[in-house]
């Protein structure tokens, strides 16, 4: 969801060269030329600012710093992304996939499985169909990648644990179906005891 403080940032801006270079114009944050944030109402240029709605008030997420470095690397292409978000979710049951079925878990109605699965894909092509609205001037795009940040809420349950990898490979499976994109470069970062690593 987003709970890197911005007051922590602040002290790395002050210690750090490498994050000074990457967000810092000597007086306040940078603003993203070409990167642009839509996260549910909230929309507009990737930067840093306590109420931007990108993440928690007083915080950024992950975005931040995937948005600064894809951004820097492709100074000239304009580059939108959607994030989705909700904490205290699961793969094995919030966000299962449907090529995993229905799971098996004691006090979870058959309609909880998958549903924030449904919400992310419902907003993801809810975003694209206004594709304009979102970046000044579009009128086509590429879905070119999709990022996968959560594994906290599976990491508690064994049995989430031992059916993570299956659950995953069914997930980018899906997502490459349901966005129509078949060769969706997918990354992911996860806790590694989940897949047993």
């Amino acid at each position: 969801v987003g709970m890197g403080s911005i007051d922590h940032l602040d002290i790395l801006v002050r210690n750090d060269t490498e994050i000074r270079d990457a967000l810092w114009t000597g007086g306040c944050y940078k603003v993203s030329d070409n990167v642009y944030m839509k996260y549910d109402d909230h929309h507009g240029k990737l930067t840093v600012c306590r109420d931007s709605g990108f993440a928690s008030k007083g915080a950024f997420g992950p975005e931040l710093m995937f948005g600064m470095t894809v951004g820097a690397a492709l100074p000239d292409t304009p580059i939108l992304l959607i994030k989705t978000a909700w904490g205290g979710k699961s793969l094995a049951i919030d966000f299962r996939p449907p090529s995993s079925g229905e799971g098996d878990y004691k006090g979870t109605k058959p309609i909880a499985f998958g549903h924030y699965y449904r919400l992310m894909i419902e907003a993801v092509l809810d975003t694209l169909s206004d594709i304009s609205s979102y970046v000044p001037d579009a009128t086509d795009f590429n879905i070119s990648g999709f990022v996968w940040f959560q594994g906290w809420n599976d990491l508690i349950n064994q049995q989430m644990v031992n059916e993570y990898g299956y659950n995953l490979a069914n997930l980018i499976r899906d997502l490459r179906l349901d966005l129509d994109t078949p060769d969706l470069p997918f990354g992911t970062l996860i806790f590694e005891r989940i897949l047993n690593l």
